[in-house]
Protein backbone atom coordinates (compact mmCIF):
# COMPACT_ATOMS: atom_id res chain seq x y z
CA UNK A 1 0.00 0.00 0.00
CA UNK A 2 1.46 4.00 -0.83
CA UNK A 3 1.30 5.66 1.93
CA UNK A 4 0.65 9.47 1.60
CA UNK A 5 4.18 10.57 1.74
CA UNK A 6 5.29 8.44 -1.44
CA UNK A 7 2.11 9.16 -3.51
CA UNK A 8 2.60 13.38 -2.19
CA UNK A 9 6.09 12.55 -3.14
CA UNK A 10 7.62 14.40 0.16
CA UNK A 11 10.83 15.06 0.32
CA UNK A 12 13.03 13.48 3.38
CA UNK A 13 15.13 15.38 5.22
CA UNK A 14 19.18 14.80 5.70
CA UNK A 15 21.48 16.67 8.03
CA UNK A 16 24.84 16.99 6.38
CA UNK A 17 27.55 18.49 8.33
CA UNK A 18 25.10 20.14 10.17
CA UNK A 19 22.74 21.48 7.48
CA UNK A 20 19.51 19.79 6.65
CA UNK A 21 18.51 19.20 3.18
CA UNK A 22 15.15 17.98 1.02
CA UNK A 23 15.57 15.29 -0.71
CA UNK A 24 12.10 14.64 -3.12
CA UNK A 25 11.93 11.01 -4.97
CA UNK A 26 13.66 12.17 -8.11
CA UNK A 27 11.41 12.76 -11.16
CA UNK A 28 11.74 11.38 -15.29
CA UNK A 29 13.42 14.34 -15.51
CA UNK A 30 15.90 13.99 -13.14
CA UNK A 31 17.13 10.55 -14.38
CA UNK A 32 16.87 12.08 -18.21
CA UNK A 33 19.18 14.54 -16.86
CA UNK A 34 21.37 11.59 -15.48
CA UNK A 35 21.38 9.54 -18.37
CA UNK A 36 22.59 13.17 -20.37
CA UNK A 37 25.34 13.29 -17.82
CA UNK A 38 26.45 9.33 -18.14
CA UNK A 39 26.83 9.81 -22.05
CA UNK A 40 28.06 13.48 -22.04
CA UNK A 41 30.63 11.43 -19.58
CA UNK A 42 31.78 8.62 -21.98
CA UNK A 43 32.28 11.32 -24.99
CA UNK A 44 34.34 13.38 -22.86
CA UNK A 45 36.33 9.95 -21.28
CA UNK A 46 36.79 9.55 -25.37
CA UNK A 47 38.04 12.93 -26.40
CA UNK A 48 40.36 12.80 -23.36
CA UNK A 49 42.06 9.51 -24.55
CA UNK A 50 42.09 10.44 -27.64
CA UNK A 51 44.34 12.89 -27.05
CA UNK A 52 47.19 10.04 -26.57
CA UNK A 53 46.50 8.52 -30.24
CA UNK A 54 49.09 7.94 -32.48
CA UNK A 55 47.55 9.43 -35.46
CA UNK A 56 44.36 11.19 -36.46
CA UNK A 57 42.78 8.28 -38.02
CA UNK A 58 43.30 6.23 -34.35
CA UNK A 59 41.96 9.67 -32.66
CA UNK A 60 38.96 9.41 -35.21
CA UNK A 61 38.60 5.92 -34.04
CA UNK A 62 38.76 6.44 -30.56
CA UNK A 63 36.02 9.73 -30.56
CA UNK A 64 33.86 7.38 -32.71
CA UNK A 65 33.85 4.33 -30.34
CA UNK A 66 33.17 6.68 -27.55
CA UNK A 67 30.12 8.31 -28.76
CA UNK A 68 28.63 4.63 -30.04
CA UNK A 69 29.21 3.62 -26.39
CA UNK A 70 27.35 6.75 -25.11
CA UNK A 71 24.54 6.42 -27.45
CA UNK A 72 24.11 2.75 -25.99
CA UNK A 73 23.78 3.91 -22.21
CA UNK A 74 20.78 4.46 -20.52
CA UNK A 75 19.50 4.28 -16.79
CA UNK A 76 19.53 0.65 -16.70
CA UNK A 77 22.87 -0.25 -18.32
CA UNK A 78 25.30 -1.88 -16.24
CA UNK A 79 27.74 0.50 -17.10
CA UNK A 80 25.18 3.24 -15.76
CA UNK A 81 24.59 1.51 -12.94
CA UNK A 82 28.12 1.29 -11.88
CA UNK A 83 28.88 4.48 -12.65
CA UNK A 84 25.57 5.66 -9.87
CA UNK A 85 27.36 3.08 -7.40
CA UNK A 86 30.69 5.19 -7.37
CA UNK A 87 31.46 8.36 -5.73
CA UNK A 88 31.04 10.72 -9.36
CA UNK A 89 27.82 9.19 -10.36
CA UNK A 90 26.11 9.52 -6.37
CA UNK A 91 27.27 12.81 -5.58
CA UNK A 92 25.55 13.44 -9.68
CA UNK A 93 22.86 12.29 -8.50
CA UNK A 94 21.84 13.93 -5.10
CA UNK A 95 23.18 17.24 -6.84
CA UNK A 96 20.70 16.60 -9.76
CA UNK A 97 17.89 15.82 -7.04
CA UNK A 98 19.07 18.76 -4.55
CA UNK A 99 18.91 21.24 -7.08
CA UNK A 100 15.05 21.09 -6.72
CA UNK A 101 14.74 22.24 -3.13
CA UNK A 102 18.43 24.46 -2.87
CA UNK A 103 18.53 25.50 -6.51
CA UNK A 104 21.64 27.50 -5.89
CA UNK A 105 23.95 24.37 -4.66
CA UNK A 106 26.63 23.61 -6.31
CA UNK A 107 27.97 20.60 -7.66
CA UNK A 108 31.21 21.59 -5.97
CA UNK A 109 29.17 22.27 -2.57
CA UNK A 110 27.78 18.29 -2.96
CA UNK A 111 31.17 17.20 -3.16
CA UNK A 112 32.96 18.48 -0.78
CA UNK A 113 29.57 17.45 1.43
CA UNK A 114 30.24 13.69 0.55
CA UNK A 115 33.52 13.57 1.50
CA UNK A 116 32.33 12.20 4.38
CA UNK A 117 31.75 8.50 4.12
CA UNK A 118 28.77 8.83 6.80
CA UNK A 119 26.81 11.47 5.42
CA UNK A 120 27.30 10.29 2.02
CA UNK A 121 25.91 6.59 2.84
CA UNK A 122 23.46 8.52 4.39
CA UNK A 123 22.16 10.79 1.64
CA UNK A 124 22.93 7.73 -0.31
CA UNK A 125 20.45 5.05 1.49
CA UNK A 126 17.73 7.58 1.20
CA UNK A 127 17.95 8.98 -2.17
CA UNK A 128 17.62 5.43 -3.08
CA UNK A 129 15.22 4.07 -0.46
CA UNK A 130 13.17 7.16 -2.02
CA UNK A 131 13.48 6.10 -5.72
CA UNK A 132 12.93 2.36 -5.65
CA UNK A 133 9.74 0.40 -5.10
CA UNK A 134 10.07 -0.57 -1.49
CA UNK A 135 7.54 -3.02 -1.87
CA UNK A 136 9.17 -5.21 -4.30
CA UNK A 137 12.71 -6.76 -3.58
CA UNK A 138 14.32 -5.98 -6.95
CA UNK A 139 17.54 -7.99 -6.16
CA UNK A 140 19.80 -5.32 -5.62
CA UNK A 141 20.48 -3.84 -2.25
CA UNK A 142 21.56 -0.49 -1.96
CA UNK A 143 25.17 0.03 -1.64
CA UNK A 144 26.83 3.63 -0.30
CA UNK A 145 28.95 4.39 -2.68
CA UNK A 146 33.08 4.81 -1.02
CA UNK A 147 35.31 7.96 -2.26
CA UNK A 148 38.23 4.73 -3.13
CA UNK A 149 35.50 3.57 -5.78
CA UNK A 150 36.52 3.82 -9.43
CA UNK A 151 35.43 4.31 -12.38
Amino acid sequence: MTDVSDATAAPSVVTLRGRQYYLPPLTEEDWGKFERWLRDRENRVAAENSESAANEEQRLLILERGADRASEIHINHPSALKIMASFEGATQLLWINLQKRHPNIKLKEVQELCQDPAAMGQAYDILMALNFDKGKDQGTKSQSPTMSEST
